[in-house]
């Protein structure tokens, strides 16, 4: 219980962290989603963010309490301080609105503002390695294969969970859902990694007039740091889990030190997870500051586009725009344009995950 506490409380500070910083990532050019002079940014715009960040701080002292106390009051509920985190979630979105309807009203307009868009066509395959698909392969169908060799020989039940010390701390009947569960998840997450990279590759941008060039492959590099930031994630996760898949094997035959091995394998990719995303992260604002040299910009936006986004500029929604994803206003990365259908193939493969969870829980399979 202890571990899942410290794992959750790590998470719920991550989002608060991010949730605190959000509203400046680009400073004026998109101050709660908005675009103000420099003179209400360093003025009246820091009151409110000073109020935003009060309000943020209170809600995440009382939610964590609250989580905590739910947690070491009735132990056989280890899960209600994972609540915590949609609490969370949930509060930091609604003042984050809140505070942006404040900004909305000094909104700066730049009408004579002159665009170009970007006619590049990006093809998958241009950004795809051979050797990297033929390593995840390996590391996908090793432990599957691994896993049918030694399914017969498997006991009627099956560690499914293992504490920070390798020991199993939840079981399971033997059947080809809980035994292969792991490995079908790698192959969920690959095809998810797939269509988030898919989606990047036909990102829109929209360019200043001026040092358009320049501009442009600057954000080409943007691009391709985020690309590659996916196939690393996507080499990492499969490695992980398949060792992780690996330890029903090791439990099962006694060989305690594989498992704990296994653990701290886990443990260590996930902090080199967490590492990538934070150098990622730092490499954009790196282009960022090259953008804002270029053309004294970081963020050029078309002001038809800017009447289409919603909710201090998180969510976009312009039913005339056939692009699929675009840049975020706020914050780095990319969005959806939330208008387009294919978004609900983006919806329905995500929701399939936790849905067929529950399913088979229901069902007793997992």
């Amino acid at each position: 219980m202890t571990n899942i506490l410290v794992f959750w409380f790590i998470f719920d500070v991550l989002i608060f962290g991010l949730m605190l910083y959000m509203p400046i990532m680009r400073k004026e050019e998109a101050f709660f989603g908005t675009k103000v002079s420099l003179e209400t940014y360093q003025g009246v715009g820091q009151k409110i963010l000073n109020r935003y960040r009060l309000w943020l701080i209170l809600t995440f002292v009382q939610v964590e309490a609250l989580g905590l106390i739910l947690s070491l009051y009735r132990n056989t509920m280890p899960f209600a301080r994972i609540v915590s985190l949609p609490l969370i979630i949930i509060a930091s979105m609604i003042f984050y609105v809140i505070f942006a309807r404040q900004v909305k009203p000094l909104q700066v307009i730049e009408e004579a503002q002159r665009f170009a868009t970007s006619l590049k066509v990006r093809h998958l395959s241009d950004y795809t390695s051979i050797g990297l698909e033929i390593a995840i392969g390996f590391t996908i169908m090793i432990p599957t294969l691994v896993l049918i060799y030694y399914y017969p020989l498997l006991p009627d039940k099956i560690p499914v969970h293992w504490n920070l010390v390798g020991q199993p701390d939840r079981w399971a009947d033997k059947n080809i859902f809980s035994v292969f569960f792991l490995p079908v998840i790698m192959v969920y997450l690959q095809g998810l990694f797939w269509l988030i990279k898919y989606g990047i590759l036909q990102v829109k941008m929209t360019l200043p007039a001026e040092h358009t060039a320049e501009y442009f492959d600057t954000k080409e590099q943007s691009l391709q740091i985020g690309v590659s930031l996916v196939d690393r994630l996507r080499l990492l996760q499969s490695i992980l889990m398949g060792a992780i898949s690996l330890n029903i094997l090791s439990a099962t035959l006694g060989n305690g030190g594989v498992t704990k091995w296994i653990i701290v394998m886990a443990i260590v990719g996930d902090v080199v997870i967490l590492i990538l995303c934070a150098y990622n992260i730092f490499q954009i604002m790196k282009i960022e500051e090259k953008l804002k040299a270029i053309s004294g910009q970081t963020y050029v936006e078309n002001p038809r586009d800017a009447q289409h986004w919603y909710g201090g500029g998180m969510f976009y929604y312009n039913p005339d725009d056939p692009a699929l994803f675009l840049e975020k206003k706020v914050g780095y990365g990319y969005t959806m344009n939330f208008a387009n259908k294919q978004i609900f193939l983006y919806i329905g493969y995500i929701a399939l995950l936790p849905i067929s969870i529950l399913v088979l829980t229901r069902l007793g399979k997992l």
